[in-house]
């Protein structure tokens, strides 16, 4: 799996260097990112298959973000408005694991605070978790779907008991005599 974190390269124009069928969604400028190393300013950008982020500072790292590594985005309110990311911390490099595992981009705009959340959702759509292919078919283990005829009416459809008993093997034992009475096990008395 590729590291999240990884560092990126970057073109003459200061802009990332994108991979083969990758392309740029949203730039958003003047942002400051928080990865767990303290507040720093830059601009992120918004591909199809991750988030980068370029530093004002250039004696720090680009640092690039894959949608798969991404588990969960959203707008977070308080204290201050930001896109939140929290982050797989299985795949994180050893040195960046621990509380490293949160990322917050602080837009000043409101609307480009909702355009980078949009792009975010457009493109994690794009690249779905590969893990949770693998669960939705071990789910379908327990239900066959062909097992049921999509042409029956629901009314058709019945559900046996699982014992394989007959319906009359039951005896009346489950039916409500009384719904309002109550019965003491021990002794078949009616309580009021």
């Amino acid at each position: 799996m590729v590291e999240i974190g990884h560092q990126v390269d970057l073109d003459a124009n200061g802009n990332p260097k994108l991979g083969f069928g990758e392309s740029s969604a949203l730039e958003v400028e003047n942002i400051s990112v928080d990865y767990g190393r303290g507040r720093n300013g830059g601009k992120v950008f918004v591909t199809t298959t991750r988030l980068i982020w370029i530093p004002d500072n250039k004696d720090q790292d680009t640092q690039a973000w894959m949608f798969p590594n991404i588990i969960l985005h959203a707008i977070q309110s308080e204290p201050e408005p930001c896109l939140y990311c929290q982050l797989d911390s299985t795949s994180l490099r050893e040195e960046d694991q621990g509380p490293n595992t949160e990322l917050r981009v602080f837009v000043n705009d409101p609307d480009k605070l909702f355009q980078l959340y949009s792009a975010m959702c457009d493109c994690a759509a794009l690249n779905p978790d590969p893990d949770a292919e693998a669960d939705e078919e071990d789910a379908d283990a327990f239900f066959d779907k062909f097992a049921i005829d999509p042409s029956l009416p629901l009314s058709s459809l019945s559900i046996a008991p699982s014992s394989g008993l007959a319906d009359d093997d039951y005896d009346g034992q489950f039916d409500d005599d009384d719904e309002d009475a109550v019965y003491c096990e021990d002794d078949d008395e009616e309580l009021q």
